[in-house]
């Protein structure tokens, strides 16, 4: 997680998997790469802020995947980008049967994943 972040932005995480070796490959990529992506559109969107992430899994809860910063609006000064940010999350996490939602909440930018359990057996 810190090392696909960016330098000098303050992140807390908490991250729990329940038996991760039971989880399905497909699973744990796409977890990966939502994280990556979140953490990617937190440091575009808003250099300056903290960002708060948690992940948890388990074979009978399934992965949830939290952030949050507060909203700054627009860019946020860093630079503008080409990738599909939002739209990419939403497609990995439609793929596994989860859900996506997203928006304000208060004066906070969350981003709220939930993805059901795929076992590699």
């Amino acid at each position: 997680v810190q090392d696909s972040f960016g330098a000098g932005q303050a992140l807390s995480s908490s991250i729990f998997i329940q038996d991760p070796e039971d989880a399905d490959p497909a699973l744990t990529r796409a977890v990966y790469r939502i994280v990556q992506e979140l953490l990617t559109n937190a440091r575009k969107h808003a250099p300056s802020e903290h960002v708060f992430l948690t992940v948890q899994g388990s074979p009978s809860g399934g992965v949830v995947i939290d952030a949050r910063n507060r909203y700054v609006g627009g860019w946020g000064g860093g630079p503008a980008g080409s990738s599909r940010g939002l739209a990419g999350i939403a497609e990995r996490v439609a793929l596994l049967g989860g859900t996506l939602t997203h928006g304000l909440d208060g004066d906070d930018f969350r981003i709220h994943v939930k993805i059901p359990w795929r076992s590699a057996s």
